[in-house]
């Protein structure tokens, strides 16, 4: 029988937040707004701890990345972002 896998993590809380393309081939400013205000108001435990890091799944060969779209996410304090 596999023994139980414990793990002590002594840093801070990571958490992370995975947001779907959908077929787009640019990230903008104001989508990514509109994606985070509707996680926001649609989810009870969302807060900006769940941007600490972000992936993006779909089409990740191709996104552009816009340069507001960076900035916003620092602001929150994202740490790290994934494709």
């Amino acid at each position: 029988m596999p023994q139980p896998l414990h793990i002590q993590y002594g840093g801070r809380c990571s958490y992370t937040t995975v947001i779907p393309l959908d077929g787009l081939d640019r990230v903008t400013k104001t989508w990514l707004q509109q994606v985070i205000e509707t996680y926001r108001s649609g989810d009870d435990v969302f807060c900006d701890d769940f941007l600490d890091g972000v992936i993006f799944i779909g089409n990740e060969s191709t996104i552009d990345f816009s340069h507001d779209a960076s900035d916003l996410l620092k602001s929150p304090g994202t740490r790290w972002i994934e494709f």
